[in-house]
Order: structure tokens, then C-alpha cells, then sequence
């Protein structure tokens, strides 16, 4: 999409962010999973053009800890915890993968480029963007506090779904940001049948789907 169409709109990538922090907010918070390889290549565009968040191959539990040691992620959206090798808050560097693709969905490239990865270190773990964001002050504001060098000043996730330009005039987060609620619970009966058809008790299947448990029915 940015290829072809370069930079987004800020009314479309405040979307696309909102959409992100809901799944964010569903992983970091109900699920204990960071993600830990944010990048376009895993965000997904349906039909509906509503974003996806895709491909969990280095998704971690923080259930039982907090900093993690596997150093991975793509170079362009990795931390600078990660660049200095360094153990690290999974959900700390899930906010800065989101900086950067918040910054990308607005200026059309990345925030730090270089053509080594050394070179590019260097440039993430000073912390001063290749060019300045061509966006309003209030996006700047929020990719500045996303893109803090030091992670314990880092936005948090809840003070980045509470900030004004994800926010833009709602009271709340919970107005903008996509949450998993009742209403996305409701059983599609078409699906139900069809599973019903192929041995998967219809009444077990609107249980676990009203219930909203995880399992393999």
C-alpha cells in the first residue's frame, strides 16, 4: 500500500494505529504474549481494509517473566535494548516496533535507514530520526514518546491509546480502540451448521464461542 500510494493519510493511519493498539492491548494484556516482530510485512489489509496483526513465530509469554533475552525482530523496528544486546520488557519493545510503523504509516519510509546494520545501530541507538516527521505537531508528540532511547521512558501502551492524536476529540480510549467484546462473540449459525455437519456439536460450539474460551472446538 505504501509502495503504491505512498504516505497515508493521517485519518487513515490513525486507523490503522487504533486497530494495532486494540490488538496490542488484546495481546499485552488478556493473552500475557508480546509480539516481538512488529513490521508492515506482518500488519494485513482485508476486504473490509481493516488491519490485521499477523505471523506469531517469535510471539513470547511474559506470564511468568518479564525481561526477555532472545535478541529478534526485524533491524528497521527493533529497539535499541535490542540493538545494545541487552535483556529486555518485551512490551517496552513492541512500542517501539509500533513507533516506527506509526512513523512509516505517515512520512512513507522509516525513521532510521543506513546501509549496514552496524550504521543503522548507531543512528537507533541515538535516537534522532533521518528526517522530520511530515505530520501535525500531536503525531510527532506521540512517535517522539514512542521512540524514547531510554525504554523506562518509553510511552506505555496506555498512555499511548490515551494520547490526543490516537484519541482526535474521543473522551476515551475505549471509544477508538477496538476491543474484544460481547458483541464479537455473537455465533455466526451458517458456520455453526457446517461445523455441526462435520461431527462438532452445535450446542458445544455456541458454548465455547458465548463463553469466549480458547480450545480446540
Amino acid at each position: 500500500l505504501l509502495d503504491a500510494s505512498g504516505p497515508l493519510s493521517e485519518e487513515r493511519a490513525r486507523r490503522y494505529s487504533r486497530q494495532l493498539l486494540g490488538a496490542l492491548c488484546y495481546c499485552h494484556g488478556a493473552q500475557l504474549v508480546v509480539h516481538r516482530d512488529l513490521k508492515l510485512d506482518n500488519l494485513l489489509l482485508d476486504a473490509d481494509d481493516n488491519l490485521l496483526l499477523a505471523d506469531f513465530g517469535f510471539a513470547a509469554s511474559i506470564a511468568s517473566t518479564r525481561r526477555l533475552k532472545l535478541l529478534c525482530g526485524s533491524p528497521h523496528y527493533s529497539a535499541p535494548e535490542i540493538f545494545a544486546q541487552r535483556e529486555y520488557v518485551g512490551t517496552q519493545a513492541d512500542l517501539w516496533s509500533t513507533g516506527v510503523l506509526i512513523y512509516t504509516f505517515l512520512a512513507g519510509h522509516f525513521p532510521f535507514q543506513a546501509d549496514s546494520m552496524d550504521a543503522l545501530g548507531r543512528k537507533v541507538l541515538r535516537g534522532k530520526w533521518d528526517k522530520p516527521l511530515p505530520a501535525s505537531d500531536a503525531a510527532r508528540d506521540l512517535v517522539r514518546r514512542m521512540l524514547a532511547v531510554p525504554a523506562v521512558e518509553r510511552a506505555t501502551l496506555e498512555e499511548v491509546c490515551s494520547h490526543a492524536w490516537v484519541l482526535d476529540g474521543a473522551r476515551s480510549a475505549a471509544e477508538v480502540i477496538p476491543s474484544e467484546g460481547e458483541e464479537e462473540r455473537a455465533c455466526d449459525e451458517a458456520a455453526v451448521a457446517e461445523l455441526d455437519a462435520i461431527g462438532c456439536n452445535a450446542a458445544l460450539v455456541r458454548h465455547h464461542v458465548e463463553h469466549g474460551t480458547r480450545n480446540h472446538v
